[in-house]
């Protein structure tokens, strides 16, 4: 994930050491540097000190928090600062329809506020958000069916073949894909398809994975069939994939899993991420 930072520079070192190598961090001192990256960047966690570009340290400012929000509707905040009253009212009227996190500066337990606000800021994953956009039609499966299909979503790289789905599920693959069809889902196949998917996302999310290895990883033929496949399922690139807020990926695939009739791909039933000789069912 990439980590957009508007602090001084020993808050940068320390946010740095409690990051470490697991993700991207770029950082600086000025205000409309911060906000440029902002708007031409997928960035994932902003990281604000609201007293860095305030004239009166005490008061802090927070119209950076109104022009981040703007500029990056979907990523996470970091309030990085002393805990003056106005400044946390301010910031916690614009949480209410954000995620925003705070940190106080020079409190006892300022390092462990800081991994624990990291660790919740990078917690969004795509797989949670799709189960929650299929919580309807997931609670009128057979519960067994239910938790099969979100082991398959949540676990999504030791999901293969529709006939491992069905046995978690204890049942048929044809009495399955008739559960699916009576709550106006797609197939099975569609949820191996969704399931690859989403490992391939967390793998492109990955710092310096290609997406050669992604197609290697997933025993693809090549990885010209790779991105097609992508394209043809989402419409976008494993670039663009990469780079997708993972709200927006859970709302594709939710979509896509869909059987209304504006959701409902123009081509057959994907063979998308299977292995080539796989078919999905």
């Amino acid at each position: 994930m990439l980590f957009l930072a508007w602090l001084n520079a020993p808050l940068v070192t320390r946010l740095m050491r409690v990051v470490e190598a697991t993700h991207q961090v770029r950082a600086t001192i000025r205000r409309e540097e911060f906000l440029d990256v902002l708007r031409q960047e997928p960035v994932d966690v902003a990281v604000i000190d609201p007293s860095l570009g305030a004239s009166d340290t005490r008061r802090g400012d927070v119209s950076v928090a109104h022009e981040l929000l703007a500029a990056a509707p979907n990523a996470a905040v970091i309030v990085y600062g002393y805990p003056i009253q106005c400044v946390v009212a301010e910031l916690a009227t614009i949480a209410r329809n954000h995620r925003t996190l705070f940190v106080a500066r020079d409190a006892r337990d300022e390092i462990a506020q800081l991994r624990l606000a990291v660790s919740l800021a990078t917690a969004a994953d795509p797989s949670f958000e799709l189960l929650a956009r299929l919580q309807s039609p997931f609670a009128k499966l057979p519960q067994l069916v239910a938790r099969a299909l979100a082991l398959a979503l949540e676990h999504p790289e030791d999901v293969h073949r529709v006939a491992d789905v069905a046995f978690a599920a204890g049942k048929s693959e044809r009495t399955l894909n008739r559960h699916l069809d009576h709550v106006g889902l797609h197939s099975a196949g569609y949820f191996v398809t969704a399931a690859n998917l989403l490992y391939a996302y967390r793998l492109l999310r990955q710092p310096r994975t290609r997406v050669n290895d992604v197609a290697e990883r997933l025993d693809y033929a090549s990885v010209n069939h790779f991105r097609e496949a992508v394209r043809r399922s989402i419409g976008c690139s494993p670039r663009e994939l990469r780079a997708m807020h993972a709200d927006i990926l859970a709302e594709r695939i939710a979509t896509w899993l869909s059987r209304k009739p504006d959701a409902i791909p123009s081509h057959p039933e994907s063979q998308w991420l299977a292995p080539p000789n796989e078919a999905l069912g």
